[in-house]
């Protein structure tokens, strides 16, 4: 494995992770659907810990940026086409098959793991776009 991280797009991917979801989540696109799909409304969000909420929403498009560029750096994909199917395995073996089974298991809405597991398949792309654009 090639541990040699391109840290511009490290940052690049996690400031793209939390721009998609200000978007992906924003009441004009999936917000609003999102809140109801969870049982919640959206005067319900919990600003008491949103702070708390942002930084490991962070840490985790951190964790997930390295992961991406390592795995892109080791299987040496350098086109946009390879970060393509990389970022749809990806997310399909890894994301979306994992996840699947406890929204299952929890009784959680279809429409719920739509959202969310689409919000990672988009994340996934441009982090991977992200890691094989910047040099």
């Amino acid at each position: 494995m090639n541990f040699d991280i391109n840290w511009i797009a490290m940052v690049g991917g996690v400031v793209s992770n939390m721009i998609l979801g200000m978007i992906w989540y924003s009441p004009a696109v999936f917000g609003n659907v999102w809140m109801e799909s969870i049982g919640k409304k959206p005067t319900e969000a919990d600003k008491k810990n949103v702070g708390k909420m942002y930084t490991f929403t962070m840490v985790a498009a951190l964790i997930t940026s390295i992961v991406v560029g390592v795995m892109i750096k080791s299987l040496g994909i350098v086109e946009i086409s390879g970060a393509l199917m990389f970022a749809i395995v990806a997310w399909l073996g890894l994301s979306a098959a994992t996840a699947l089974p406890s929204y299952l298991f929890e009784g959680r809405s279809m429409k719920t793991f739509a959202i969310y597991s689409g919000y990672q398949l988009i994340s996934l792309v441009l982090m991977s776009a992200i890691h094989v654009l910047v040099k």
